[in-house]
């Protein structure tokens, strides 16, 4: 095989980085059959609520072993510099004291941006690993978007690469948002990062009622979500739940 120098720089970078991700890998690979097996064996019954947690007294390492090893959803209740800009530049403050989307900076900010835009999105079908198959979607521009939630709530904006879309358009623009502390430890953003175009960051923008029928995360995996503005319900299930809705 023959490459330049700079290929094989790139590629000592690529297998670095690559072992980290195996090593990252293997550690969580040895803690899942202890994982798999609290799961399962959990008596999700006795789980009356969502736990909350105060970010500003939990240690990161004792919240993922309390809740994320034993597979209890939980909300963090705290101011998170990790989203500060975000809610500068999106958020507007209403007269009345509540808040609402600052509908002139997004629109001036990211009007041309193409996004997608989910039809029909409260479809029930489920694909064979039980994520909810994957509504009829367009591309429109960002103005066009909000132009359409003047007149329609029937749809919403749903998985729009914001993150990367930014960080292609200007590299050396600082990121839209860092991880929080309490999820910094992420083996495959980075890995998508060096690797492919792609990442597994979502921008979410729904009108009231819209929704996403039963389903689970990418990859079975822990996820995230920070909510902007307004509010978002959640309904989940015990893994000896049923598989069809």
């Amino acid at each position: 095989i023959k490459s330049t120098s700079m290929d094989r720089i790139r590629c000592v970078e690529l297998l670095t980085l690559l072992r980290t991700a195996l090593d990252d890998l293997e550690k969580t690979l040895d803690l899942r059959p202890k994982m798999h097996k609290v799961i399962l064996d959990r008596d999700y019954s006795t789980v009356s609520s969502v736990a909350s947690v105060d970010g500003n007294k939990t240690s990161s390492s004792s919240l993922i072993h309390d809740l994320m090893y034993s597979n209890r959803p939980f909300v963090v209740v705290t101011e998170d510099e990790a989203f500060q800009q975000v809610m500068k530049d999106w958020v507007k403050k209403e007269d009345e004291g509540g808040t609402s989307i600052n509908i002139d900076h997004l629109m001036g900010t990211y009007g041309s941006f193409e996004v997608p835009v989910k039809r029909n999105s409260a479809s029930s079908l489920l694909d064979e690993s039980g994520r909810a198959t994957e509504p009829e979607c367009v591309t429109v521009t960002m103005r066009e978007w909000i132009d359409e939630l003047r007149h329609s709530r029937e749809n919403y904006l749903k998985d729009y690469h914001l993150y990367n879309e930014l960080k292609k358009r200007d590299p050396s623009s600082p990121p839209l948002y860092t991880s929080s502390v309490f999820c910094k430890h992420d083996i495959l953003n980075p890995f998508l990062d060096s690797v492919t175009d792609g990442d597994f960051r979502f921008t979410y923008w729904g009108p009231s009622s819209s929704e996403t029928t039963l389903h689970s995360d990418v990859m079975n995996s822990f996820s995230w979500s920070f909510n902007v503005v307004g509010e978002k319900e959640w309904t989940f299930f015990p893994p000896s739940s049923p598989s069809s809705p």
